[in-house]
């Protein structure tokens, strides 16, 4: 495992070992939920790689991005935004033009910038990664594609502008279709996002018939802790509501807030608890 391979380059004090193993495992935390000792791993990795490759190497590269990623996961905006900036742009100095890191680089610092608020400036990084993957023609831009659109979707719909969500949103689902396959975890992130856009939108009819299909999609290949998971179960809750099926509508709504205590962020957490008590309250007045 991570933790053994990491165990055995400290036992080694192999630099170059325990920098591989320190980011694989960090790396591995961050998706898994668990952005604070992800952070201490990356940080540990970043340091030890920028001794042995120098600050300009992509591995070193690589984990900054995921470190801005790892602070804005525990609410440390500032310091994530400024990570995000820097990594950005010595990546435009290290990478050729139109490189995939540089690509990755701006779909990360777009997500963190929609995560704290800064929506223009967002968008801004959210266009240039969609143009990059629009005009690369190689299988690495055209995955960073479906993150570029499914991200641009997600922070369009976060600042309330849905009717322009539903085009990205609709084109990650498809991208991710065409080259993951129907089952895979890309497929299951874009399917909520697009499931979230059309819930905001009121189209109640093909928000369920998607969250139908997105909700075990993601428990499935994305686990019952994951953030996905329980926005889909918070969205098929309140499409039961809207559609008078109350049982269903408390099940999935308890179970959608209590997988986000799991998996969220402290902000994803709050509005998690904050919709199902409105949901509570909605119920009582009836």
């Amino acid at each position: 495992s991570s933790r053994q391979a990491l165990g055995l380059a400290e036992q080694t004090g192999n630099a170059q070992a325990l920098a591989r193993s320190s980011g694989i495992l960090g790396t591995a935390l961050l998706h898994l939920g668990h952005p604070a000792e992800a952070e201490l791993l990356l940080r540990r990795s970043i340091a030890l790689r920028i001794d042995v490759f120098g600050r300009e190497s992509r591995a070193t590269l690589s984990l900054m991005g995921r470190l801005g990623m790892a602070l804005a996961h525990q609410g440390k905006l500032a310091e994530a935004v400024a990570q995000l900036a820097e990594t950005v742009k010595r990546e435009a100095s290290a990478s050729p033009p139109g490189a995939a890191e540089i690509t990755g680089g701006h779909i990360q610092f777009g997500a963190v910038l929609s995560m704290a608020g800064q929506t223009a400036a967002a968008e801004e990084h959210f266009l240039k990664a969609i143009d990059n993957g629009a005009s690369a023609a190689d299988r690495k831009h055209q995955r960073l594609l479906v993150q570029a659109n499914f991200r641009y979707a997600k922070a369009l719909m976060h600042s309330k502008r849905y009717d322009r969500a539903l085009e990205p949103a609709r084109k990650a689902v498809a991208l991710a279709e065409s080259i993951f396959g129907s089952q895979h975890a890309q497929t299951a992130r874009a399917l909520v996002v697009l499931g979230q856009v059309l819930v905001a939108r009121g189209e109640n009819d093909e928000a369920e018939s998607v969250m139908s299909r997105a909700a075990p999609l993601a428990e499935k290949v994305l686990g019952p802790r994951s953030s996905d998971t329980a926005n889909a179960l918070l969205m098929l809750g309140l499409l039961a509501e809207r559609s008078g099926h109350p049982d269903q509508a408390d099940a999935s709504m308890k179970r959608g807030a209590e997988v986000m205590r799991l998996s969220g962020t402290p902000t994803q957490q709050i509005g998690a608890a904050s919709h199902y008590a409105q949901y509570l309250e909605r119920r009582e007045r009836d």
